[in-house]
């Protein structure tokens, strides 16, 4: 799924402009797209760090998979530290981030913990419809 192609929530009588994304405001009315975020903290395997010793371009391989599991990477650094790798990605749902999520770690080249991420803009209009 490409990104701007997944429906919006926005004000009744409302609609975002064409190819519009979460977080953004459209006549001075906030509105979210559905397309979930995620943040993956990865930690690989001593056979992982083999195969990426071996092979660095392993990395960019297995990123083609999630993206063909149906994920959008959106960001991914090396960190030095507890994790190995963090991975922003986008889903179209929360089962395409399980199973992306569990084909990894089935691997056994890597542990992976997933969190779901907000944007700000998001973050805010979903506390300020709660109040």
């Amino acid at each position: 799924m490409e990104r701007g192609t997944v429906s919006c929530a926005i004000a009744p009588g409302r609609s975002p402009p064409e190819g519009a994304h979460g977080g953004s405001v459209v006549a001075g009315v906030p509105y979210i797209c559905a397309m979930p975020k995620f943040v993956m903290l990865s930690i690989i395997s001593p056979d992982g760090a083999a195969r990426l010793r071996e092979n660095p371009e392993r990395l960019k391989e297995v990123n083609a998979e999630v993206e063909a599991m149906g994920g959008a990477i959106e960001h991914q650094v090396a960190l030095l530290g507890q994790w190995d790798f963090l991975t922003i990605l986008e889903t179209p749902d929360v089962a395409t981030m399980t199973r992306i999520a569990t084909t990894l770690n089935g691997r056994g080249t890597l542990k992976t913990r997933t969190l779901t991420a907000l944007d700000i803009d998001e973050f805010i209009a979903t506390v300020g419809d709660a109040g």
